[in-house]
């Protein structure tokens, strides 16, 4: 059981949730998807990724909680964009 990464922000997997992948979540989280607080929405987003990638739910649940919080948030999602960021400072030393 893996899950890989994603060129996906978790926003753009949030908004690409199909009515059915959210009645999925709801049965495999105990709670609508709109009510998972940050890191269990992320293994809910998680989830998704590998049933679309032919997981069975179970195998699917138990990979997404697996992951340890660092893996969640550093290695599986692409980064937000920073709106703040320009790119201007990119590259330079201080």
């Amino acid at each position: 059981m893996t899950t890989t990464r994603t060129d996906q922000t978790g926003q753009q997997i949030y908004d690409s949730l199909t009515g059915f992948e959210e009645l999925a979540i709801n049965r495999a989280f105990k709670a609508p998807v709109e009510q998972l607080e940050k890191t269990m929405l992320g293994r809910a987003l998680v989830f998704i990724l590998n049933k679309r990638d032919g997981m069975k739910d179970s195998e699917a649940k138990e990979a997404a909680l697996a992951l340890t919080i660092s893996t969640l948030n550093n290695e599986i999602f692409k980064a937000d964009e920073d709106p703040e960021s320009d790119g201007e400072d990119e590259g330079k030393d201080d």
